[in-house]
């Protein structure tokens, strides 16, 4: 999901479960709320170093819990500061806005602290998992058990830029500021917490979303299951978001000898050709192919590669083994897409490998 998403789902879930925050604590659940997606600076390294840190370590449980709380623990030294100082002073104060006061000669200082120190904790925590658990609903897939495991969960439900939760958290964070603006020419006034219930309104919203996209995604995948292509039963198939259309998803078959690429529609009773597509044949197994397959470069595409596709071509001093992953072509999409390229001699010997950016003119 993109940054300006999860800043705003942060920002609402600020709204609907911290509602009384001071504005440390909402800078604090901002930051967490996308800091994961640093790791997009990997991209500036290359494509073997993105493989390696895009949608791994920042986007794993541990990593997640981990980045929130240091962040969480950033604020720290100038709160202890607070804290000695106004100790030291013998008093009691006002701790923010909203619901972190303290009634003098009643509540010491040191405990409200020690209330705010746990809300800052606990609402970075629930920011950064509330950004690992939108990006586990896309297709990039993350590495939610690093570094036990280093394989990804995908839950293939939402695009990489979704217009309509955009649209979604706008209006939970915006609407209710009309609201505002309109029961203050009126003189109304409300004890209740600014925004909360258009935030939380919003986050119903979300859940009802992402279940329809969850029940279309499960029928286009039906669909793709259920059929034969060119006389072969799929082995694997997969069904990727539409950005604009909530009802057309980008299909992936693999069968036997080959992959098709053909968009579905889940609209119930929708008509579905199996020949509508585009289908790519698998290169038979070969000596030369094995031995690219087992570069160093190969193995690293391939732990995070969907669908995986290796063209073979002749070349005059030996041959030549570009791999690539369908799963970008079925999006129509390049950007963050990497291919492997392997040459041999006319031995079989691996002579170069590398890991490029995949581009519109390398396509085959």
């Amino acid at each position: 999901m993109d940054p300006i998403t999860h800043g705003l789902a942060s920002y609402a879930l600020k709204r609907s479960f911290f509602p009384r925050a001071p504005v440390l604590t909402t800078v604090v659940i901002l930051i967490s709320g996308v800091a994961a997606d640093l790791d997009w600076l990997s991209f500036l390294l290359g494509p073997s170093t993105f493989l390696a840190w895009h949608r791994t370590y920042t986007h794993s449980l541990f990593g997640s819990v981990f980045l929130a709380t240091l962040i969480a623990a950033l604020p720290l030294v100038v709160i202890l500061v607070m804290l000695m100082a106004k100790r030291s002073a013998g008093i009691s104060a006002d701790i923010g806005e909203g619901g972190y006061t303290t009634e003098q000669k009643r509540v010491p200082i040191l405990r409200a602290h020690y209330e705010m120190l746990i809300v800052l904790f606990l609402s970075s925590i629930c920011s950064a998992l509330l950004h690992l658990a939108m990006d586990a609903c896309q297709s990039e897939g993350v590495t939610l058990l690093w570094p036990f495991r280093r394989s990804r969960f995908a839950l293939d439900w939402l695009p990489e830029f979704d217009f309509w939760i955009l649209a979604i958290l706008l209006g939970a964070i915006l609407l209710p500021e009309l609201f505002l603006l309109v029961s203050s020419e009126i003189g109304a006034r409300t004890k209740r917490p600014h925004g909360r219930n258009g935030a939380i309104a919003g986050f119903v919203l979300l859940l009802l979303y992402a279940g329809a996209r969850e029940s279309l995604h499960a029928s286009a995948v039906r669909t793709l299951r259920a059929t034969a292509y060119a006389g072969e039963s799929p082995h694997r198939v997969a069904a990727f978001p539409d950005s604009a259309s909530l009802f057309t998803w980008h299909g992936v078959v693999e069968t036997q000898s080959a992959l098709h690429l053909l968009d579905v529609s889940a609209l119930p009773g929708a008509y579905f050709s199996p020949d509508s597509g585009v289908t790519v044949h698998k290169p038979e197994d070969s000596r030369v192919l094995e031995a690219a397959q087992k570069t160093l470069a190969a193995r690293e595409f391939l732990a995070v590669a969907r669908f995986p596709k290796a063209t073979i071509e002749r070349e005059t001093t030996g041959y030549s083994v570009e791999i690539r992953d369908l799963r970008y072509a079925a999006l129509r999409q390049t950007a963050g897409a990497v291919e492997v390229n392997v040459n041999l001699d006319g031995s079989g010997n691996v002579t170069f490998q590398s890991l490029e950016w995949e581009t519109p003119q390398r396509k085959r």
